[in-house]
């Protein structure tokens, strides 16, 4: 600044020296340069400012409060012209992840996320960590419902794709988005901003993984009735509503062999329900890991009751969804449970619908090496031509097949047929073949006829909840 100043004296003392219309032109010059220096300074100062808030708003240490201030300040400015948009996005199962992850690489998890997030979003988009596992994301601009939606399915399959770690770990993250559109002559608050935010995030969580929900005013009866429906399943969750009933599996002289075990809902409107009431809702908001394990310990229990009671010690089964199987910690978060309940792998049999789904089958597989019986409940017969080449390497303790299907055999070519194979596979290897839902004699008949040895049903017993 003083080589500067220097110079202006300097100068000063040339222009001195000039004719008036070019000391003029200099003094003229000199002032511009002047002021464009000082609003260059200006402008640069403000930048780096900008700079610096972008990158606190771009890490966590904005926070929660920080953003909510940003909001509230954005409402009390807000005029005609201001329009913006909020986006939450949650990642779903993130207590499994950072439970096999561990804090340091789960926070680079969400790095990466928010890395993402910032490369499809608008410029100036403003991403904080709002909660454990919470996005609350800012950005500006009139936007329709449609860009929105864009831009959420943007974010969605940017955040779908694998993460690798440093640790070489592949980790794919499944993602919720509910947003929310300002415009200043919708005359809202900031609190039922929010609550629209939160709200349209409910509706995503109830349709599923991978889904978004823009809010809107309009949002149709079923979809609160579905949210109301998700938010009792959350209630019953805390309030231990979820129970199990057993039901027997015999063979066909009547001779016990094992308990398949039921999830109930005690609902306090509807009574007890049963599963495929609200089971598909579970599996959709990935509340059916939580629940599957507090139900899997609940089993264990009975089955230690079980044994400290009567000297049978029969097989107890439970069955898995395909969501809960993809899991990679899934074979030894069970495995935990039985050691805590002082419970052998063999006590208990894992039954699933799928098990050609390359990941359930690698989990199956990993169970049938730690010793773990595993069964098949069902299965596509429309897709069947490896299917004794995946039952041999499965190599289950026994295969479940649907009355209804069993009685097609008398018409049905391709049933018979069917039933034929696998009556003869399970002669050559052991596998028991079980008829269910077997309500009346008859239908016992018909099925020990196919060649089949054992049943489950009414005819057999009914469900119980106490053994």
């Amino acid at each position: 600044m003083q080589q500067y100043l220097l110079f202006a004296e300097n100068a000063g003392e040339t222009i001195d020296q000039m004719k008036p219309g070019v000391q003029t032109f200099l003094s003229v010059f000199f002032v511009v340069i002047f002021c464009a220096l000082a609003v260059f300074l200006f402008f640069r100062i403000r930048w780096e400012r900008n700079r610096y808030i972008a990158e606190k708003l771009k890490t966590e240490n904005v926070g929660k409060q920080g953003f909510d201030e940003m909001i509230a300040r954005r409402f009390r400015t807000a005029k005609k012209n201001t329009h913006f948009t909020v986006m939450f996005v949650r990642m779903l199962e993130s207590t499994d992840l950072l439970r096999s992850l561990g804090d340091k690489q789960y926070r680079a998890v969400m790095n990466e996320l928010q890395e993402r997030f910032f490369a499809v979003l608008p410029k100036g988009t403003k991403i904080s960590v709002y909660e454990n596992d919470l996005f609350a994301i800012y950005f500006e601009g009139d936007l329709d419902r449609k860009a929105v939606s864009d831009l959420a399915a943007f974010c969605l399959a940017e955040g779908g794709k694998p993460i690798t770690l440093v640790t070489k770990i592949k980790v794919t993250v499944k993602l919720i988005i509910g947003a929310s559109l300002f415009g200043y002559a919708k005359k809202t608050t900031v609190e039922q901003f929010y609550a629209n935010v939160r709200h349209a995030l409910m509706l995503a969580e109830a349709k599923g993984a991978n889904r978004y929900v823009i809010h809107s005013p309009e949002v149709d009866y079923a979809d609160d009735e579905n949210v109301k429906f998700y938010q009792d399943i959350r209630k019953a969750i805390e309030n231990g509503e979820f129970s199990l009933s057993y039901q027997p599996i015999m063979s066909m002289d009547r001779k016990l062999i094992a308990y398949e075990s039921f999830l109930r809902w005690n609902h306090k409107e509807y009574g007890m329900m049963r599963a495929n009431r609200f089971l598909p809702m579970l599996v959709q908001s990935g509340d059916i890991q939580r629940i599957g394990m507090d139900a899997f310990t609940q089993m264990c229990l009975t089955v230690n009751r079980y044994h400290a009671q009567k000297e049978d010690r029969v097989i107890f089964s439970m069955n898995f969804s395909t969501r809960q199987m993809l899991l990679s910690s899934f074979a030894d978060d069970l495995y935990r449970i039985l050691k805590r309940c002082h419970l052998s792998v063999s006590d208990i049999c894992i039954e699933v619908s799928d098990f050609k789904t390359p990941e359930v089958l690698e989990t199956l597989k990993k169970m049938r090496d730690r010793g773990f019986r595993v069964a098949v409940d069902g299965f596509n017969m429309e897709e069947s031509s490896d299917m004794l080449n995946e039952l041999q390497i499965l190599s289950p303790e026994w295969i479940k097949l649907p009355i209804s299907f069993i009685q097609q055999c008398e018409t049905n070519f391709f049933a018979k047929g069917m039933v034929d194979m696998l009556e003869r596979f399970a002669k050559e290897t052991g596998i028991k073949l079980i008829a269910t839902r077997i309500e009346t004699e008859e239908e016992a008949a018909t099925a020990q006829k196919m060649g089949i040895g054992y049943g489950q049903g009414q005819f057999f017993g009914e469900e119980v909840e106490e053994l």
